[in-house]
């Protein structure tokens, strides 16, 4: 990195977002390094026969096909902080190991695209990681070559994405609902000083939305089934369906 720019990753549920930020004696310039130019990285791993790993919209653009032939990991920040285990084609991964390997295609995939190598990065999370997800988040993007510079709550980095637009505000309250989590962060400034009054995370985000409506869904194909031989239960449908 030229001197005076930093990166900053926001590792999502569903989607990932990196940014540079260059800073010279005319102020500051913000690059999105995303993918196929400005877009989100898609937040999904497919793990290959031969344990190659792929990423992103590639993978999500033809789920069905590759739901059928390899192993795909999705939704991976919520696997952080707990002690769930994830076995793929036979070998067993932490919620970090997994991580890792997202972080690795993605910094590939910025050295290729962008012409960028990323040594140096600052992380968010969002309000409710307990001690144990920081933990594995910063371990994920170490072991994958990044050092963490920073450690910022989801609600902070939003509210300095957008501190111009409440300029003169002293409390305000940023509302973060993602894929995996719905947090509301009470903030107040004081001059150059930002504090986080409250906090509050509830475990209802995107992917859990997407889960009832495919159950209702299920059940109501379900009872127009007639043959009952032929009635799956939710938990016993395909992946690629």
């Amino acid at each position: 990195m030229s001197v005076g720019s930093s990166i900053g990753i926001d590792f999502g549920t569903t989607n990932t977002s990196v940014v540079r930020i260059d800073k010279n004696s005319y102020g500051e310039k913000m690059t999105i390094l995303g993918e196929d130019g400005e877009f989100p990285f898609v937040s999904l791993l497919a793990v290959l026969p031969d344990n190659r790993v792929e990423f992103g919209n590639k993978v999500k653009s033809k789920r069905d096909e590759y739901s059928e032939k390899h192993q795909l990991v999705s939704s991976l920040k919520s696997l952080l902080g707990t002690n769930k285990k994830v076995v793929l084609n036979g070998i067993e991964f932490t919620p970090s190991q997994i991580v890792t390997q997202y972080f690795k295609c993605l910094k590939q995939y910025i050295k290729q695209k962008h012409g960028i190598q990323i040594e140096e990065v600052s992380l968010s999370f969002p309000v409710d990681f307990t001690a144990k997800a920081r933990f594995d988040l910063r371990l994920a993007a170490e072991r994958a070559g990044l050092k963490v510079k920073y450690l910022v709550s989801e609600s902070t980095a939003a509210y300095l994405a957008t501190c111009k637009d409440v300029k003169g505000l002293s409390r305000i309250m940023v509302i973060d609902w993602g894929g995996g989590t719905l947090d509301i962060s009470i903030l107040e400034s004081e001059g150059s000083k930002l504090r986080e009054v409250s906090v509050f995370g509830e475990k209802i985000g995107g992917d859990d939305i997407d889960t009832e409506l495919a159950q209702r869904i299920h059940s109501v194909i379900n009872l127009k089934t007639a043959d009952s031989d032929k009635r799956l239960s939710f938990s016993e449908m395909p992946a690629s369906q």
